[in-house]
């Protein structure tokens, strides 16, 4: 089975319409396999989405194909004769494929479609078969040259509102499904509050909204497939029309009146306007769905320190020499869905201001974490602590989940963003051991993630650890003695013996016999600063293994595994 990631075309579409390798590159990317193909391979044209139901029989259905068909069999059971039949229809009518579910015996398809020189298609169960026919559907009619006219020329919104500004005689607005604007006309005209306002925020004034909601508007323009006249408080009456591809919402285009009322004219152009739109929309938006695809693929890449820094800067428009900040996200012990959080977070911060718009910043998962990268900025550094702090909280109440921030704001090339990325995630795992923080800097876990680097080297070289405060943990264990706490409260008062005492509730000369015990036990003579300075460093990498109790230091469960 060939996993179509990139499909290869063979050669150019003979007619209208995309060819079938560039219809799959654009619907569905990794998700659907090519189980074999036809001699003419992927470049066979689709100009049609046809369901094929199962259950309405055999002999009329098939007798509908036409070529160019992209038969979507819907309802075929293992083992089916009713899809040996379709096979030979479609054959016979030259479609472009058959598409069938995963669930037939694939080695039997296989083998008669090759047999019958049919392509066939392998759609995954998780792909609803109405979001692949919508999908086709539209790219069908918006493809340059195919059934439902030119694509736009223009890739620019705001000369398609300016042009329907001019046709309409009012102001025009272009907003997305949210009703975040995307575009405006800017010719001359009479303004009123609430235009201005949705051009200065970019979505429209809350109490317009609220009105939209609470007057049923909203549920109403949901549905309607036609232009539909609205009468805001306040405001000049609108006529607007949902952006559709199939039976999705992409947007709205919003016309205000002008000198002359709505009629039958408007609605027309308005219906125009937003066919003109939803092709932009479509066409853009696969473009942009791809481009960031593979941009988050390139610099995950980046992040495991396997990447090629030249096809990465290319990728992302930028210089090589480009330095960035980074910031790790991390959950406190586990994701609730880790197939699913963490990708929540990656969107919440696409769609933050500090990375929407901004080339070459971007949002990844990576082994359960988030991280954003952003390019460092001429004009002055981002505040990345607000940021985190946003995120955190926003996480906080929507997925009831404790969230930690570790922010790398040390400039760091292409090449240097692997090591941004071990730094900031010694940082993340020391935050999610420590309840009373949730955001810092990795220079202000320095000190810290020094000492869990020397952890790490400790690890795999256990004899950095033998020696004295090793003698007296066994001590401690089978003699039932307080050694080690001793120890540990000379080293944190920084050798004051009367403070370490009074830590210990003993007597000062209690203390002083204690550590001349030590001396007498283990060898360890602590007015030799060397010395002094290995058991200190020891003692604190065994961290809670010193104390008899199960090791904590490293605070929570490594979340780096395989997204």
């Amino acid at each position: 089975m060939t996993r179509m990631a990139a499909p290869v075309v063979r050669a150019e579409t003979g007619g209208p319409g995309p060819s079938l390798g560039q219809l799959l590159a654009e619907i569905a990317g990794p998700l659907i396999d090519v189980l074999c193909t036809a001699p003419g391979g992927l470049a066979e044209p689709v100009r049609r989405a046809h369901i094929w139901d199962a259950s309405d029989g055999d002999a009329s259905s098939c007798g509908d194909l036409r070529a160019g068909d992209l038969v979507l069999a819907v309802g075929l059971v293992p083992a089916s004769p009713q899809l040996s039949r379709l096979l030979t229809a479609a054959r016979d009518a030259a479609v472009a494929a058959v598409a069938i579910r995963g669930l037939v015996n694939l080695a039997w398809v296989r083998t008669e479609a090759e047999r019958l020189g049919v392509t066939v298609l392998v759609v995954p169960r998780e792909l609803a078969w109405d979001q692949v026919h919508v999908r086709v559907r539209t790219l069908v009619a918006t493809w340059p040259g195919g059934l439902g006219g030119a694509a736009p020329t223009s890739s620019d919104l705001y000369a398609v509102a300016n042009t329907a500004a001019a046709a309409l005689g009012g102001p025009v607005e272009i907003d997305d499904a949210a009703l975040n604007l995307l575009a405006f006309s800017n010719l001359p005209g009479e303004i009123d509050e609430l235009r201005t306002t949705s051009i200065l925020t970019r979505i429209p004034p809350g109490d317009f909204l609220t009105w939209l909601r609470e007057s049923g508007t909203a549920a109403r323009l949901r549905r309607t497939t036609e232009p539909l006249r609205i009468d805001p408080p306040g405001s000049r009456p609108r006529l607007v029309i949902p952006v559709r591809a199939g039976i999705d919402v992409l947007g709205y285009v919003w016309v205000a009146e002008g000198d002359e009322p709505f009629g039958e004219r408007h609605n027309h152009v308005l219906a125009e306007v937003a066919r003109v739109v939803s092709a932009h929309l479509v066409r853009e938006g696969v473009a942009e769905d791809r481009d960031h695809r593979r941009r988050g693929e390139l610099l995950v890449a980046a992040l495991e320190g396997n990447a090629d820094v030249s096809v990465l800067a290319a990728q992302l428009d930028l210089r090589p020499d480009t330095v960035f900040n980074l910031v790790g996200f991390r959950i406190r012990t586990c994701w609730p869905d880790p197939s699913v959080d963490p990708f929540y977070v990656r969107k919440q911060l696409e769609l933050r201001r500090e990375l929407a718009g901004r080339p070459g910043a971007a949002a990844v998962v990576v082994g359960g974490q988030v991280y954003a990268v952003l390019p460092v900025r001429d004009r002055g550094p981002d505040d990345l602590g607000a940021l985190a702090e946003e995120i955190i909280t926003m996480i906080g109440n929507q997925l009831g989940c404790e969230v930690v921030a570790a922010i790398n704001c040390t400039p760091h090339p292409f090449p240097g963003l692997f090591e941004a990325r071990l730094e900031v995630d010694r940082a993340l795992r020391l935050l999610a051991a420590d309840p009373e923080r949730a955001v810092a800097t990795c220079a202000e876990l320095r000190p810290r993630a020094t000492l869990a680097l020397l952890h790490e080297l400790a690890q795999s070289r256990p004899q950095l650890l033998a020696g004295p405060i090793q003698n007296l943990i066994e001590i401690d264990r089978t003699r039932k003695t307080d050694y080690i706490a001793t120890l540990r409260a000379y080293f944190d008062t920084a050798s004051d013996l009367t403070e370490a005492a009074r830590i210990l509730f003993v007597h000062r000369n209690t203390l002083r016999y204690r550590l001349r015990r030590i001396r007498e036990l283990c060898g360890l003579d602590l007015s030799d600063p060397v010395e002094r300075l290995i058991a200190e460093l020891q003692l604190r990498l065994l961290g809670g293994a010193a104390s008899g109790a199960p090791e904590t230091w490293a605070g929570v469960p490594d979340q780096r595994v395989s997204s």
